[in-house]
């Protein structure tokens, strides 16, 4: 297999956990970083041993010769990204939240699909080792398809808006940012919903917008018998807890949107996937004002 050259944009917080884990597969290097902060992709670019840094996209793409590309910006910048990355027919992986609404990700969706260029959104609890676990479980254990499940998420390191502090000001924040992870393990275990209906809450007053086993162990009660399974994330050098499932499920990704490309099939969480997921996200919120179910 050949290598491939690809470009991380965006050189946020979230994206030094992109670069990490695109070092961990084989055949592939990030040659170039991009954001409109030149002086922060300077930065990166010799924290992370990159080749080359832009704060211009075009003028990137017309000096190198790039395979593939990772977004790692917020939502209200993809569009314009997708633009510029479709017209140049890259492939692309784009971090969600996809877009700031339908409209906009129907827009992108449209966009390389009419360039017939591969598009991914990077959805990654759905390649966390302990989810991945289970899902491979349901099927070698050729169980049904469940029919109630439980699915939150809680934790209480505030690492992830101290260092995104834009979040405290989206009206519109942990559904979207958050919530969408679980509509799209909804969907990857049960299917798709037929409608939604959500009550909001915010407990912290920094936030305009509203708020939602341990050890990894899974176990599977079947005739009669007990199985405990362990769907434990694999350690690598630049992981650690708490996030370590959710560290290494970047690779998970970044493998997938890969082997994909390579095999030419569409990527399980393409653009126009998550436009599912997304509807879920804007149907909730229109739940909660409504405080009424809404049919999908």
């Amino acid at each position: 297999m050949k290598k491939l050259k690809g470009a991380l944009i965006g050189c946020g917080f979230f994206a030094e956990n992109h670069i990490l884990a695109w070092k961990e597969l084989r055949n592939i290097e990030i040659i170039c970083v991009c954001d409109l902060d030149i002086k922060k992709a300077n930065k990166f670019k010799s924290k992370f041993n990159i080749l080359h840094s832009y704060s211009s996209i075009e003028l990137m793409l017309k000096k190198h010769k790039i395979d593939f590309v990772d977004v790692v910006t917020t939502m209200e910048t993809h569009l314009n990204i997708g633009k510029i990355l479709s017209k140049y027919k890259i492939p692309t992986s784009i971090q969600k939240p996809f877009a700031e609404n339908l409209s906009n990700a129907k827009k992108i969706v449209s966009l390389y699909k009419r360039n017939k260029t591969p598009l991914m959104v990077h959805e990654n609890f759905r390649w966390q080792s302990p989810l991945l676990k289970l899902k491979e479980i349901i099927n070698k254990e050729q169980l049904t398809k469940p029919h109630y499940a439980k699915i939150s998420f809680r934790h209480a390191n505030p690492v992830g808006y101290t260092n995104q502090t834009y979040l405290y000001d989206l009206k519109e924040y942990l559904t979207l940012d958050v919530g969408i992870h679980l509509f799209d393990l909804s969907r990857f275990f049960m299917g798709e919903a037929k409608s939604i209906y959500t009550v909001n809450q915010n407990t912290n007053n920094k936030f305009k917008g509203e708020t939602l086993d341990y050890n990894y162990k899974i176990t599977l009660h079947k005739n009669n018998k007990k199985k405990i399974y362990d769907g434990k994330p694999k350690k690598y050098k630049w992981i650690s807890k708490p996030w370590d499932q959710i560290q290494e499920s970047v690779i998970n990704t970044h493998k997938h949107f890969i082997d994909s490309l390579i095999n030419n099939i569409e990527h399980d969480t393409s653009g126009e996937d998550n436009i599912k997921s997304l509807s879920l996200v804007f149907n909730s919120y229109k739940s909660d004002k409504l405080r009424k179910e809404i049919k999908i």
